[in-house]
Formats: C-alpha cells, structure tokens, sequence
C-alpha cells in the first residue's frame, strides 16, 4: 500500500510538473491560489467539509490554469501527509523559484 501511494505520489508529480511547465500562464496563479488558501485560514471554518467547499469553489472560480485546478483537485487523491510537498514541488518546477504557501501547507495536511 505505502509502495502504491508513493508511486502515486511521484507520477502525479510528474504530471503536474509537465502539465504546468507546459503553460506559462499558470505562473501568475499561484499567488492567487495561496491567497485562496489564506482566505480560507482566516474565515476560521471549523467544519472540514464546509472549508474544503470554499476552497474548491473559490480555485473554480478565481483560477483560469485549468492544470492548476485539476492538480488542486488530485492532490485530495493523495496521503495527506504528502500533499504540500507535492504542491510546493510543482510550484518550484514551474516558477524556478522557490514557493512557499503557509496556509496551504496547514490546510493540506
């Protein structure tokens, strides 16, 4: 099972990596999708489900990279503890900088 998640774990990060490289207007996103996450940190939503329905509205909504969207959503398929790494990782990938969202790192795992 471990073996499985980690597997997982790197093809979706392959993927996600290829899929953003391969659209530079994803790059400009990631600020508001940290901001999605920050938003949802200072509503102070203490029911799981209802904070996770914000989230996934709101990247709906706000964020026009499809590949961000779909990797937002694929991380959910993911061991929670593994979630941020990926995130971050593809992030960086794309940005060739280093990126760090706080509150996605507290809301994803």
């Amino acid at each position: 099972m471990m073996i499985y998640l980690r597997t997982t774990s790197l093809i979706f990060l392959l993927s996600f990596s290829l899929m953003v490289f391969s659209n530079p207007s994803t790059k400009d996103e990631y600020h508001t999708l940290c901001g999605i996450f920050q938003e949802a940190v200072e509503l102070n939503i203490s029911d799981i489900q209802l904070r996770s329905d914000y989230i996934t509205d709101q990247i709906d909504k706000r964020i026009q990279a499809t590949v961000i969207i779909d990797a937002v959503h694929a991380l959910f398929n993911v061991d929670p503890s593994e979630r941020y790494g990926i995130l971050k990782a593809g992030a960086e990938h794309h940005l060739k900088e280093s990126w760090n969202c706080p509150s996605a790192q507290k809301l994803l795992q």
